[in-house]
């Protein structure tokens, strides 16, 4: 069964980079910044994260968290499923 989490989960293990932003238009939810810190403690890895900061279309300063995976931990977590069967 598919779930935000393993939606998120399989886009980070693609190489994709995510902001809320990308989490919502996968999968309805704003809450990256949650499934990210679930993902880091189930499956024991750190995420990658890196601040973008812009200016509105109205000009007013931005910040947001654009979150990665690197490759080895993109392995590790394939691993993992593996043995488990997902």
């Amino acid at each position: 069964m598919k779930t935000q989490q393993s939606e998120i989960l399989n886009a980070l293990i693609k190489g994709k980079k995510l902001t809320a932003l990308d989490c919502f238009e996968l999968t309805g939810s704003l809450r990256m910044s949650a499934k990210a810190f679930d993902i880091e403690k189930k499956y024991n890895i750190f995420l990658e994260k890196k601040t973008l900061k812009g200016k509105t279309r109205y000009g007013t300063p931005y910040t947001c968290t654009q979150y990665s995976m690197s490759k080895k931990d993109a392995a590790k977590v394939k691993e993992m499923l593996k043995k488990s069967g997902k």
